[in-house]
């Protein structure tokens, strides 16, 4: 119950792509959507990373955002992908490899969860 409030950032898949997203939905029969607050704050401050929502198939695959929605707390995933496609490279695949990293992915998606949790501190320290 101490965390009911709390906001959730998830990372799934955010080593390899030159794209940034974030999950709308989630679930295959009753999809769960991020809270309008939370998606209002990725749409502002993902603005300079071109940060899109990704609308994922309903094939029945869960985050653990997806989980924490579904449970009624504030939640919502960031991840990467290919430009051309929003499925998620090598995700369960024997060739998800360390190799497979790619720095540009992984300094984008740094940079904009840093400014994230810059925001999220403004917001608490003018409550």
């Amino acid at each position: 119950n101490e965390l009911k409030d709390a906001w959730f950032i998830n990372l799934e898949m955010v080593g390899i792509g030159d794209r940034l997203g974030y999950i709308r939905q989630e679930g295959s029969f009753a999809r769960v959507a991020i809270p309008s607050e939370i998606e209002d704050l990725l749409k502002d401050v993902g603005e300079p990373y071109n940060l899109q929502p990704v609308q994922l198939p309903a094939v029945g695959a869960w985050t653990e955002s997806g989980l924490l929605l579904e449970r009624g707390y504030k939640a919502a995933c960031l991840m990467a992908t290919q430009t051309g496609t929003q499925l998620m490279p090598e995700w369960h695949r024997l060739t998800d490899t360390p190799d497979k990293l790619q720095l540009s992915s992984l300094e984008r998606i740094h940079s904009l969860v840093w400014d994230l949790i810059q925001r999220f501190d403004q917001a608490v320290t003018h409550l």
